[in-house]
């Protein structure tokens, strides 16, 4: 079988999938329910990264920053660790917690139109592909 596409729910929540493809010249559709498996719900959302949690946090980064800011933003997502054989459940919704940073030379930058003090910047400051 060749498989084309796999349907899911827009929150892509559920446990029931539609497969569409072919076998050979004839179109094929097939319903897949995953529920009977038995997965339990993941527990412990509010308490990530604890040991007792199936979650953990995380923040993406260029990893230039300690503080973890991308365009002056520091966000956290509450994601299941890759361990955990669990199920997120149909009414789970993702924690995200999201921080402004302070725009310093490191995050430079962290807002549009961020201009130095004093409207100075030194060539040595700038990224490589906007040096003149």
């Amino acid at each position: 079988m060749d498989v084309d596409n796999v349907v899911t729910e827009p929150n892509a929540t559920s446990t029931k999938f539609l497969l569409y493809g072919t076998r050979g010249d004839t179109g094929v559709m097939y319903h897949l329910n995953f529920e009977a498996l038995g997965q339990p719900l993941c527990k412990g959302v509010w308490a990530a990264d604890s040991v007792s949690s199936d979650y953990e946090t995380w923040s993406p980064s260029d990893g230039k920053s300690v503080e973890r800011c991308m365009l002056g933003k520091q966000v956290t997502y509450t994601r299941r660790k890759q361990t955990s054989e669990c199920f997120n459940g149909e009414k789970f919704e993702r924690p995200v917690s999201k921080k402004s940073c302070e725009c310093t030379q490191e995050n430079w930058e962290c807002e549009v139109g961020f201009a130095r003090e004093g409207g100075v910047v030194d060539s040595d400051d700038l990224p490589l592909n906007v040096r003149s």
